[in-house]
């Protein structure tokens, strides 16, 4: 009886032709996207500049407290409102609704607050930590819609600064004549200067 011959496996060659054609188009799929995403270093600087702030706004915003004796111009308030959560804090015990020009504005009336002492004031700005501006008398704003008679709290620049210390990142007061000084922290003239310096 003759030997039987051997099938060939005609398999094989049709396994190596798949694994080649896959090789084949995977590399070509991953140099497609590689050369798709290629931006030149410079390029890449340019686009992102202009969204920084962008950015800033859709993340979550830092917190600010603006101590002040008076109402702050509406302007300022919706710019600070954009970028921070922002909070006004008033030197008196009588309290107030928020002022009808600030609705126009993204502010949050509800983070209007109060106090009647400068421990009260520390406090507050302990708490909401960030940036802590103090306005200084003498600037230029609306009177507040206190009570006949009733007097507003003074408030030490320089206790504020210590007392509030290692919870606030950032110290600025308005009004101080547009010099700096540990004492005092930063210091600014007036609205314009305050925007400029927090970038709104």
């Amino acid at each position: 009886m003759p030997p039987r011959r051997r099938l060939r496996d005609s398999t094989a060659p049709l396994w190596l032709a798949a694994t080649a054609a896959t090789t084949i188009i995977a590399g070509g799929v991953w140099a497609w996207y590689a050369l798709r995403d290629a931006t030149p270093a410079t390029e890449q600087e340019s686009a992102s500049a202009p969204t920084e702030r962008v950015k800033r706004r859709n993340g979550p915003k830092p917190p600010l407290s603006l101590a002040t004796p008076v109402l702050p111009p509406t302007w300022l308030i919706s710019r600070i409102s954009d970028d921070y959560e922002l909070h006004l804090i008033f030197p008196t015990k009588s309290s107030f609704p928020s002022p009808p020009q600030y609705r126009a504005t993204s502010f949050d009336p509800h983070r209007i607050l109060f106090h009647e002492t400068a421990e009260g004031l520390t406090h507050l700005a302990r708490v909401v930590g960030g940036i802590l501006v103090k306005v200084e008398r003498g600037v230029e704003g609306e009177e507040l819609p206190i009570e006949d008679g009733e007097e507003m709290v003074e408030v030490d620049t320089a206790k504020l600064k210590e007392g509030t210390g290692n919870f606030v990142r950032e110290f600025i007061v308005v009004g101080g004549g547009g010099a700096s000084g540990d004492k005092a922290g930063t210091v600014v003239k007036g609205w314009e200067e305050l925007a400029q310096l927090l970038g709104v």
